[in-house]
């Protein structure tokens, strides 16, 4: 242990850890600052906006059902920047359909290299007043299965009942339909065997 001697000067021992410290904090800081920008770089967003009627894949949310593509493809058909925060949202569609709300750039992936016809997507025929959510385009976009198909018809054919959801879809039934069991005599409307 060192013993205080009058030739110490304190306060110049207090100005030199303080210059320290705030050498040591500036470099925290700048570490901080790069370790952020590497972060925002894997992010995705930084690509800047993508142009309108441009193809893209929106990721789809994990509460979607097991037959739902991880990626579904759209078209964005209109943008929106929020003066307040200078954020860009999305609007997009598919081929059934407007997507209802906006989405973020973190949920597109731009595919510049395919064209609005190559996914099917005709916007101008398009229901501009009608909206669907994104999960019901998910199921849309699957052709045999999806929640939305799950008929519930027993006792008679899906293949001409006016109520069957599969046939009003234009799809197969499936495992699912009929009650969940899959079993309906009468039903004509089952994949072909393969």
């Amino acid at each position: 242990m060192s013993e205080i001697t009058e030739e110490m000067n304190f306060h110049q021992m207090v100005l030199d850890k303080s210059k320290t410290r705030k050498h040591m904090e500036s470099r925290g800081r700048d570490g901080q600052k790069k370790q952020a920008e590497n972060v925002n770089k894997g992010r995705g967003g930084d690509e800047g906006p993508i142009p309108r009627w441009t193809v893209c894949t929106i990721t789809m949310p994990k509460d979607r059902d097991k037959m739902t593509p991880n990626h579904l493809p759209a078209l964005i058909c209109n943008t929106f920047k929020y003066k307040n925060t200078g954020t860009i949202r999305y609007k997009c569609c598919t081929e059934h359909g407007i997507i209802q709300g906006t989405l973020g750039r973190e949920q597109l992936n731009p595919k510049p290299h395919m064209e609005a016809a190559g996914i099917g997507v005709n916007y101008d025929a398009l229901d501009k007043t009608k909206f669907i959510t994104l999960t019901e385009a998910g199921q849309l976009y699957t052709p045999l299965s999806g929640k939305l198909s799950n008929c519930r018809c027993r006792k008679n054919d899906c293949s001409r009942s006016k109520y069957c959801s599969c046939r009003k879809m234009g799809k197969f039934c499936t495992t699912l339909c009929h009650g969940g069991n899959g079993n309906n005599p009468y039903c004509r409307n089952c994949p072909p065997a393969v």
